[in-house]
């Protein structure tokens, strides 16, 4: 398993929030970023942690999280620009304001 950090951006007036909520999780930041990331055809649920909080409709000019990843195949790493790459495909796809 890698632990990788990132740090994104977003505008925040379509979602409830950065915490994931149970009933509707693809409104929120978390929801959207652990949506993306299973673009990787990793073998574990992507369970992201962020460094801070926002509440519905707060915009963020610069966020963390990290994220531990494992990978289908054994000792294989993703370089962190693919990853980036696929969050951001899967964020312009999908109408997210997240950077």
């Amino acid at each position: 398993m890698v632990k990788y950090f990132f740090r994104l951006g977003y505008i925040g007036t379509k979602y409830r929030g950065i915490q994931k909520q149970i009933d509707k999780p693809h409104e929120t930041i978390q929801g959207a970023v652990e949506s993306a990331l299973l673009g990787l055809k990793l073998q574990n649920y992507p369970k992201t942690t962020f460094a801070s909080r926002t509440d519905k409709g707060v915009h963020a000019l610069m966020n963390a999280f990290h994220v531990d990843l494992n990978h289908t195949m054994p000792g294989e790493v993703y370089q962190p620009h693919h990853i980036k790459k696929v969050l951001n495909s899967y964020f312009i796809e999908n109408n997210h304001e997240i950077m």
